[in-house]
Parts: C-alpha cells; structure tokens; sequence
C-alpha cells in the first residue's frame, strides 16, 4: 500500500506546481508577443503587397493604353502621320560654312537660347 502523503511531501507538490505555472505562463507571454509581432509583419506584408498589386495594375493600364496608341499609329494611313509630326523645315546644307543658326537665321544669342 502507498505511503501517505506528508504535509513536507504535499508542499513539494504544490511548489513544483507553482513553478511549473510560472514556466508555463511565461512561456505563454512570449508566445503572444511573438505572435502579436508576426501579425503586425504579416499585416505590413499585406498593405506592400497591396500597394505593390496596385502599381502593377496602373503599370499595366499605361502599358496596354500605349500599346493601344501604337497599334493606332501603325494602322493610321501615312498621310495622316505627315500632318501630325511638327518637324521645322530647315534647307539643305549647302556650301563649307553652313551651320544649323545660320540656317534658321537667329542670331547667336537666339541660339543660344533654343
């Protein structure tokens, strides 16, 4: 038959207990602090990951609408671009001293300016 317990025996337990408590509670502190950490990294992950999807999608409706624009620019008849661009017309160079000012016929300091 077991031996009763002593009240030596019983504090022992109960001390052991209380430690063991103490460990535990502790240990679960740190848990949830750990855990609160991560959900706060998870929830700055997920609001990147947001901002991120969104410029991608903006990234891709400027690239879909300048595809757009090129696929009209290439099917667009070749009169219709000759009236678009706005290139100055400027004389054939002629001659050992022809320069791009003397061409348009500026000044140098309006030259400068351009």
């Amino acid at each position: 038959m077991p031996q009763p317990l002593t009240k030596k025996d019983l504090e022992e337990i109960v001390m052991g207990l209380r430690a063991d408590v103490s460990d535990l509670t502790t240990r679960y502190m740190q848990a949830t602090e750990e855990l609160n950490t991560s959900q706060e990294a998870l929830a700055e992950a997920h609001t990147a990951l947001t901002a991120a999807q969104d410029t991608t999608a903006a990234a891709e409706a400027a690239r879909a609408d300048l595809q757009q624009q090129l696929d009209n620019a290439a099917a667009a008849p070749q009169g219709v671009l000759e009236e678009q661009v706005n290139v100055p017309l400027i004389p054939h160079p002629s001659g050992s001293g022809w320069s791009i000012r003397e061409s348009m016929q500026v000044t140098k300091p309006e030259y400068a300016e351009i």
